[in-house]
This record gives structure tokens, sequence and C-alpha cells, in this order.
């Protein structure tokens, strides 16, 4: 889990890390890509109504019972690199609702196609010269 206090991971806004992680909503589920690592990540719809908020500068408005499963999620995407504290000063004052009845929020972790991912050329590209290129 995160360092953070229960309070301070709760009352935080946050975005993506940068641009090179992405994600794509698919039949209520979520699948979050990080360009760098190759690891990709299945969200549930529980966990994709989340990260949909979090990315939009979104904090919480939290019942009790509902913050150590939203510590957990947040403290996972922290973990994982995917989402770092927002550096705006234009925070969404819209808190998010957790629905305490819904599935906990769940992520899958992805890295069987890393090593073929890095691999792909196209992540060898020199963005001056562009590829391919004669040397």
């Amino acid at each position: 889990m995160h360092k953070n206090s229960k309070s301070d991971l709760l009352a935080s806004s946050y975005q993506v890390r940068n641009e090179n992680i992405v994600s794509e909503a698919f039949e209520g589920e979520m699948v979050v890509l990080d360009l760098e690592t190759g690891r990709y990540f299945s969200l549930n719809p529980s966990a994709a109504k989340l990260w949909s908020s979090i990315i939009c500068g979104q904090t919480f408005n939290t019942l009790n019972e509902c913050a150590p499963m939203l510590e957990h999620f947040i403290g996972s995407l922290l973990e994982y690199n995917l989402i770092v504290p927002s550096i705006s000063s234009a925070v969404n004052q819209d808190a998010i609702q957790p629905d305490s009845s819904a599935p906990a929020p769940q992520i899958e972790v992805f890295d069987d196609l890393s090593d073929l991912f890095m691999a792909d050329p196209i992540h060898d590209v020199d963005i001056a010269k562009g590829w391919p290129h004669k040397n």
C-alpha cells in the first residue's frame, strides 16, 4: 500500500502519470496500458468508473465502509505508477460518491506481452529522423 495516510489518499486529486499511460473503455471495463513498460491493466466496471473520475481530477466523498477499498485502489494505482498527485491548481470539486453496494474495484496486471511490446521497432523511432531511416 502507498505510504500516504488515509485522509491524504482520499482528499487528493490525481492525474495520469504522463502521456505514456493510455486507457480505453471496453464494455464497461477499462484497459490501461503503460507504453514505457509494456504492462497493461484490466479494470473491472467499478474500477473503470473510479479511473475515469480520478483522471478528471475528482476527489472522494466517501462513506466509511467504502474508504478501505478506495484507499487500496488508489494505493495500487500509485504503486503501479499509473497516476501521480495532481500538480494542477484546478481541481474538479465534484467528489466521487462511491456505491457501497457495487463490487470492489479490482485491477488485474498483465506483463506477458511486455517483452514483445518493448521489442516492437516503433519504440526505437528517433523523433528527429523518423522511422525507418538509413544510418
